[in-house]
């Protein structure tokens, strides 16, 4: 059963308990000074002022089943890319089911017929995920954007999580095969004991407690792709940053599975550092001016060092970016709402179904938002540097994941201190469930 306590903590924001110092005794006012009403597009024009001259810009979301969070991201990332130099968009979605979409998307060479198609092939659990309307109208956008400009300024989409590595496995030794024939069976057996587990993950992360600490294939895999990137030639350059980036997210998941079983904060680092390293990747094969758009949960944008995980020992992007980036060329927007509906599961693996989104508890950050009394709103908080004492509190902030059971709303919240955990938050005040592509999950 300790396999699978990861990934249920890691999708379902569980409360994480931390001392709350003392907040003011009227937090509306204090948080009414930095809101306005979120009705339009154009009311997001501070946020784009704010945004747009950023390295990286990181869009969240409460829950991963919220209609509004994809719309309004969709409406953010329009606009910046529309004022230029934006390169990327990464979501917490596959690596290579992504890569159908984003051939779709750049108009490249043997691709499908629509981002619809392409949404609808992968079939890991959960697909509404990225296989809803609401991305699907984004994603044509995207492909609109591009039909006018010239292969190499094409905005791309990519995939930055570690799930599905045996698809990875296979793009890798797929390069393998047409590109260095030579070496496909030396990669093979670098990845005979991984792929041996490949129908059963977590049977791995009982079998390496047994298994010697010598190098593992995976990474004498990856150590050998990269090498080979290295020294390829421009024509072939890109086949090969598409294995090598492959060749990451097989040694990045099993990472994860081997940790899983000693320590959730260990596995979410794990795979909390392979997103930032992959979007690093991406901006470095961008080039040296080139800006990217992060789409992901909240925990995992939202600076990790203004929240509870960080007395677990946890990281996420949003803290690493800071870091290694600096604070002034990344902006990090957070997402959340008061009540509506949701599209989410009771149990991994389960059914997916439209549940309703209680009301929040009187001392949580969006109890204090619906009392603001504005509906939809965008909150822009003060740079870290200059944050007044009032804005330095901690109060519970609602965390949803695909696992979600409305009746322990009351355990869905994470001590937070918002103001430095975000630059600026959306409110969406009664949110509705996504449009799923697939009849059934």
């Amino acid at each position: 059963m300790k396999y699978y306590l990861v990934i249920i903590f890691i999708c379902t924001g569980l409360f994480i308990p931390l001392a709350q110092g003392t907040p003011p005794q009227d937090l509306s006012a204090v948080y009414r000074e930095h809101a306005r009403p979120l009705s339009a597009t154009s009311d997001l024009t501070p946020l784009i002022s704010a945004a747009k001259d950023k390295r990286l810009v990181l869009l969240g979301e409460s829950s991963h089943g919220t209609r509004e969070f994809y719309t309004w991201r969709t409406e953010i990332s329009r606009r910046l890319i529309e004022t230029g130099g934006v390169s990327f968009i990464a979501v917490e979605g596959d690596w290579i089911s992504l890569a159908r979409l984003n051939r779709y998307i750049r108009h490249e060479p043997w691709t499908l017929a629509s981002a619809r198609h392409a949404l609808m092939i992968p079939n890991r659990w959960p697909r509404w995920m990225w296989a809803n309307e609401e991305f699907v109208e984004f994603a044509e956008w995207l492909r609109a954007f591009n039909s006018a400009r010239s292969p190499e300024n094409r905005v791309s989409l990519y995939g930055i999580d570690i799930f599905s590595p045996w698809e990875a496995m296979d793009a890798v030794l797929d390069w393998y095969h047409s590109h260095h024939p030579d070496q496909f069976d030396r990669i093979t057996d670098h990845y005979a004991t991984f792929a041996a587990f490949r129908d059963d993950p977590h049977g791995y992360a009982r079998a390496v407690e047994a298994m010697d600490d010598q190098e593992r294939g995976v990474a004498k895999a990856l150590r050998n792709t990269i090498a080979l990137w290295q020294n390829s030639q421009d024509s072939t350059r890109q086949a090969a940053f598409f294995a090598k980036q492959s060749a990451h997210v097989v040694l990045a998941a099993e990472e994860y599975y081997r940790t899983m079983g000693q320590s959730a904060s260990l596995a979410w680092n794990t795979r909390a550092t392979h997103m930032h390293e992959t979007v690093g990747r991406l901006l470095a094969v961008s080039g040296t001016e080139s800006k990217g758009i992060v789409w992901a949960h909240n925990t995992h944008i939202g600076d990790a060092r203004a929240t509870s995980m960080v007395q677990r020992g946890m990281h996420n992007i949003g803290q690493l970016s800071r870091q290694q980036l600096g604070e002034d060329n990344v902006f990090l927007v957070g997402f959340t709402t008061g009540q509506g509906t949701v599209l989410a599961s009771r149990q991994w693996g389960g059914s997916r179904e439209s549940m309703r989104i209680p009301s929040p508890p009187n001392d949580s950050f969006e109890a204090v938002l619906k009392t603001l009394a504005m509906g939809d709103a965008l909150l822009i908080f003060p740079p870290s540097d200059a944050l007044p004492p009032v804005l330095q509190h901690t109060i519970g902030h609602r965390a949803i994941g695909v696992i979600y059971q409305p009746e322990q709303d009351h355990r869905q919240y994470v001590p937070t201190t918002p103001a430095r955990r975000y630059n600026a938050l959306l409110y969406v005040d009664n949110s509705t469930a996504l449009t799923p592509l697939h009849e059934k999950e």
